[in-house]
């Protein structure tokens, strides 16, 4: 038994101890204003500043970007399930006449062109195909507004634009 009341004698003794520290002060040095300074000599407006500043902890950040990431993914999932009839083209009946050919802007190192070119080769429309890769497609890109390729421009007998399509399926339900 006096071993353990020694133990406990020690350790209450270490307790008042530990209670009695006294430390050095710490010199902080953070950011402020593009370059790194003591805090203690900061002006009394940015050192209020610094004590609402909120500490990062860049491992938890990944942990949280994570689960985010995990939670967008499942919202585009659940908005993709919800009803697949939204992402089909409606039909509009316009104006401008039938569709009666085509322009094809597409470029050298685009994948989604050879799926486009090939659609347009099996159905029998008229049509032209310009390479915006080269300086002359390129502008005559930027004259009908075409930021990426493939861009298919859907023409009535006049020359005039009736609508645009990117994909094999855009295409066909805008010439049905």
């Amino acid at each position: 038994m006096t071993i353990t009341n020694g133990i406990k004698a020690k350790i209450e003794e270490l307790k008042k101890e530990l209670k009695e520290v006294k430390g050095t002060a710490t010199e902080v040095y953070t950011r402020i204003v593009g370059y790194y300074r003591p805090v203690q000599n900061w002006n009394k407006g940015k050192a209020e500043e610094y004590v609402d500043r909120e500490a990062f902890n860049i491992h938890e950040q990944a942990i949280i970007d994570k689960k985010e990431d995990e939670i967008v993914k499942e919202e585009i999932d659940k908005l993709e399930k919800l009803d697949s009839s939204k992402n089909k083209f409606e039909i509009v009946v316009n104006d401008k006449g039938q569709v009666k050919k085509y322009r094809l802007f597409y470029s050298d190192n685009c994948p989604g062109c050879p799926p486009v070119k090939n659609y347009l080769r099996q159905i029998k429309l008229v049509g032209e195909e310009v390479n915006a890769s080269t300086k002359e497609g390129f502008e005559e890109a930027v004259r009908h507004n075409i930021t990426g390729t493939p861009t298919v421009l859907l023409l009535n007998a006049y020359g005039e634009v009736i609508d645009k399509a990117y994909t094999p399926s855009q295409i066909e339900q805008l010439i049905a």
